[in-house]
């Protein structure tokens, strides 16, 4: 390389480190005037940086949705607490810790159906105190369910928000439940079995004889909902559940005035359904519910038994009321609950692997049990 090369590269690497510092300086300088103009804006009086206060809308069909929907229905809640006034002395106070537990607004005038463990010991509805949407009521009426472990308290009251009803017995197993109780918290759990059988022995024949099992526990008398917030049933202990459909003739009886009064054979049964290793071939049936007498007791009928009184006996497989098949899809106390006290029905029974026809003048729940 001549030295004259040498001069000439020497030049070029001059230029380059002297272009490559002066493009450094001026993207300094850009970038300290991008950021001057970026703090002017902060400081700028128009612009206002803040958390947004409004929650965006749940999209439909999420579990957002589902959940606002249940949290809606807390407007229906009545949380049940010790009867008592207000006062300015904190000692006299009542506190959350203090609910019994909670039931649920089913009329805008003021009915409540609450399970009757959260209210147990009490004897007079004077001794306690519910609070709906933040406003306190006297409880002036308690009716008791003489079939299910369930009451009707009433407060005069008008424009409650009355809770809606789902159709719990079209409820599918693997569908989320919503649980909640007189706390804030709302618990989600699973529905694992919605036809599982309440005990392993007979039972009044106008007794519900099925119920729902959750994946998780619950407490006594917790308020079930759907993902619409829709009144699903009230909890039980064991995971079990009594689906709302099972208390709709109660509370319907109640709000028609006539209180707590059911259609009855005054009978005894177990669904043969529920025997896994009966004989359905010699019965002659697949369904229906067997009159047989409960453990210990002498009579598979009441004293004045209607059953008994029409010709029916013990080992009986009741397999159709009014002509309608009664199954674990539609129970016989669900077929009974069509009727009336004093109605004339026709059932249908198997006996010996034979068919047979009853007519039988249905009596009074009450008075037969």
């Amino acid at each position: 390389m001549t030295k004259k090369q040498i001069t000439t590269t020497g030049i070029i690497l001059s230029v380059c480190i002297i272009v490559s510092v002066l493009s450094g300086i001026i993207a300094s300088i850009a970038t300290q005037r991008s950021l001057d103009t970026y703090l002017e804006s902060l400081s700028d009086a128009d612009i206002v940086l803040s958390l947004s206060k409004v929650k965006p809308t749940a999209v439909p069909g999420t579990y957002e949705e589902a959940l606002t929907s249940v949290l809606a229905s807390r407007d229906s809640l009545a949380v049940i607490y010790p009867a008592t006034e207000k006062s300015t002395q904190p000692g006299s106070w009542l506190f959350a810790s203090d609910a019994y537990g909670a039931g649920i607004v089913v009329t805008s005038d003021g009915w409540i159906l609450v399970d009757d463990d959260v209210i147990s010991g009490v004897k007079n509805v004077d001794d306690l105190s519910i609070l709906i949407n933040k406003i306190w009521y006297t409880p002036t009426e308690r009716i008791e369910d003489s079939r299910m472990a369930v009451s009707m308290l009433h407060v005069e009251a008008t424009n409650l928000r009355a809770v809606t009803f789902s159709a719990s017995d079209q409820t599918q197993e693997g569908e989320f439940v919503f649980a909640m109780s007189d706390k804030e918290a709302v618990q989600v759990t699973t529905l694992v079995a919605n036809n599982v059988y309440a005990q392993d022995k007979s039972m009044p024949a106008e007794n519900y004889e099925q119920a729902w099992v959750l994946q998780d526990e619950v407490e006594n008398g917790t308020l079930l909902f759907d993902q619409s917030g829709g009144l699903l049933g009230i909890g039980q202990e064991n995971k079990i559940v009594w689906p709302i459909h099972t208390l709709t003739s109660f509370i319907e009886s109640v709000l028609a005035g006539s209180a707590s009064v059911y259609p009855a054979l005054g009978t005894f049964v177990i669904s043969i359904e529920q025997g896994l290793s009966a004989d359905t071939q010699i019965l002659g049936t697949e369904h229906g519910y067997m009159i047989v007498r409960l453990p210990g007791y002498a009579s598979a009928f009441t004293v004045n038994s209607p059953a008994r009184t029409a010709g029916l006996k013990e080992y009986d497989v009741i397999v159709s009321v009014g002509g309608a098949d009664i199954s674990s899809a539609y129970p016989l106390a669900k077929a009974l609950d069509r009727y009336e006290v004093g109605e004339q029905i026709i059932l249908g029974v198997m006996r010996s692997g034979e068919y047979q026809e009853f007519a039988v003048t249905l009596g009074d729940y009450n008075l037969l049990y």
